[in-house]
This record gives C-alpha cells, sequence and structure tokens, in this order.
C-alpha cells in the first residue's frame, strides 16, 4: 500500500547522511504513528510492521544522537522525543514496548538496574503521554511494569560497596516506573477492578522507608 510506501521512506531518511531532510521529515513522524492507529490494516491501511521498523529507527537514531550530541541540534532530538510519545498515544504502550523492551533481560548482581540504560530516555517520555493511550490502564500495568518495578527494587537491595551506585540508581528507576501508575490510572475503564490485586503490592511498597517519594503515587490515585 502507498501508506507503508510512505513508512518506509520516513524510516529510510533516518541516518545522520539525511540531515538536510529532517526538518521536513522529522514532524511527519507524529502523523504516521498517529495514522497508522486510525487505519484498518484489513481495509489496506498501514500495518504495523513498517510502523514497528520506523519506531525502531527513531530510537537507534536518537540513541546515536545521544553519545554524540554534537550531531544534531537539540530541535531534532526532540523531535525524535515527540515521536516517540506520538507512538505511545496512538499505538500503545505495549507497541511500544514490544519495539524499545526496557528490561534488562540479564541483569547482572551489581551493574544493573534492571531497565535496560539505553531504554531509560523511554520512562519520562511514558510518564508523559501513556496517560491518553490506548490499552494502557491500570491491568497493563500490573502485567507489564509491576514486574519489572519489581527486579529494579530487588537490583536495589543488593549489598557491597561497588553496588551501592547501582543499588541507588536502580531504586530511582524503581519510583519513575512506579510514578507511571497515576497517570494509567487516571480515567482508567479497570480501576475499580484492577486497583483491588493491585493493592497489597501497592500498600507494601508505600509502607516501604526506602520509598518516601511513592507517597505521592498514593495521593494521585486516591484523589
Amino acid at each position: 500500500a502507498a501508506a507503508n510506501e510512505v513508512v518506509s521512506a520516513l524510516a529510510g531518511l533516518l541516518a545522520l547522511r539525511f540531515q538536510t531532510a529532517w526538518a521536513a521529515a522529522l514532524p511527519l513522524l507524529g502523523l504516521a504513528f498517529g495514522a497508522g492507529a486510525a487505519a484498518n490494516p484489513a481495509a489496506g491501511g498501514v500495518h504495523l510492521s513498517p510502523l514497528e521498523a520506523l519506531l525502531g529507527r527513531v530510537a537507534e537514531l536518537y540513541d546515536a544522537l545521544l553519545s554524540n550530541p554534537e550531531a544534531a541540534t537539540p530541535e531534532a532530538r526532540k523531535a525524535l522525543r515527540d515521536a516517540v510519545g506520538d507512538a505511545v498515544e496512538h499505538l500503545g504502550p505495549a507497541f511500544v514496548l514490544k519495539v524499545l523492551p526496557l528490561q534488562d533481560e540479564a541483569p547482572q548482581e551489581g551493574r544493573s538496574t534492571g531497565v535496560r540504560e539505553d531504554r531509560t530516555w523511554l520512562l519520562p517520555i511514558l510518564r508523559a503521554r501513556i496517560g491518553e493511550s490506548p490499552g494502557g490502564g491500570v491491568d497493563f500495568f500490573r502485567a507489564a511494569f509491576l514486574p519489572l518495578a519489581s527486579v529494579c527494587d530487588a537490583q536495589s537491595r543488593r549489598g557491597g560497596k561497588k553496588a551501592a551506585a547501582t543499588a541507588a540508581t536502580a531504586r530511582l528507576r524503581c519510583i519513575a516506573i512506579w510514578g507511571l501508575l497515576p497517570p494509567m490510572a487516571r480515567g482508567a475503564e479497570d480501576i475499580s477492578s484492577a486497583l483491588a490485586p493491585l493493592a497489597p503490592t501497592l500498600g507494601g511498597v508505600l509502607g516501604d522507608e526506602r520509598y518516601p517519594e511513592l507517597l505521592a503515587v498514593r495521593v494521585h490515585i486516591l484523589a
């Protein structure tokens, strides 16, 4: 389909050697994700696989610019972050996490926080845009993010002087992940049914003196 060809063409422009085209191409990324959400694949619209490839290229380019900030302007980096946010908002967190997984699948004791370090930039984008996205809600938090928060918490409890810095960072990652719950719960259709199974874990975390910052999560949910 022509729409898929446009998506593939946009993905092809996301390389450093095509910087001269970015001013025109980058603003179109969000439109592509929005159009993909509205399209009906059965009717010949944009299929998910080209959009997955496009999101992957956006992330690859953003990673490259993070490692070499002088290679592009701050406006270009912001446009890429906004495009990922548009993917979250229009296509949902499940789609984004399929392409850009957060969890470190093989966390090493004392060396890993549980979250992939090359994906930590995704956390603030999720928090900012996940509240309006499809397929979110409290039950999705429990299924997708709670296990990751648990891994971060476990990594934060590792002892030893060498692991101290990593443990402190893991605690912050855990707080950031729990910080996704308020926007996901706000207006969620499943809040009454999905919050109850989450309550024991949430109560345990709120009662943990290591996480005083998470009292704000309870305030937002109960507000």
